[in-house]
């Protein structure tokens, strides 16, 4: 099992995987609140616009997109990138961790760990000294990971329809 950069001929297979997490909610997540499920209506073309958009982050320099292969298989992927915070704030910028998802076979294995190792040493050689993440409300499994990784909760995002 290795974690390593992504190539542009491993996008093929990273769309499957991210179709299966932006279609997780249904899937894994359940939830009936119909204006939650409003918010996660993907696009006809999204994941065109998904190889567009990994296109981008595999070629800027302040994103990284990273894959698990085992066996010759690509069994998770991840994203992780820089942002500029607001100019009021001493921590100029900010890692995200944006996208995780690792096959459910796989899971269990480290995999996750991996890829978060793999992004905080990125982040630190980019001079990077905060990190952040984000997930679905209804995730609680990623929650879990998340604060075993001793991050806290930061901030509460509202959304409502008008």
């Amino acid at each position: 099992m290795i974690v390593r950069k992504a190539l542009v001929e491993d996008i093929p297979e990273i769309l499957k995987l991210a179709g299966f997490l932006v279609n997780s909610t249904k899937t894994e997540h359940w939830t009936e609140d119909a204006a939650y499920l409003e918010q996660e209506e993907k696009k006809p073309d999204y994941l065109e616009n998904l190889k567009e958009f990994f296109l981008k982050k595999i070629h800027s320099e302040n994103a990284l997109l990273l894959v698990c292969e085992t066996e010759g298989k690509l069994v998770g992927y991840s994203l992780c990138y820089i942002a500029k915070e607001m100019p009021i704030y001493v921590i100029d910028k900010t890692g995200y961790l944006s996208d995780l998802y690792i096959l459910p076979e796989y899971r269990g294995k480290g995999i996750s760990t991996k890829f978060k190792d793999a992004a905080f040493d990125w982040f630190k050689k980019k001079g990077i000294t905060h990190a952040s993440v984000k997930t679905r409300i209804v995730n609680k499994k990623s929650k879990e990971i998340y604060k075993h990784w001793g991050f806290f909760e930061y901030s509460v995002s509202f959304r409502k329809k008008i």
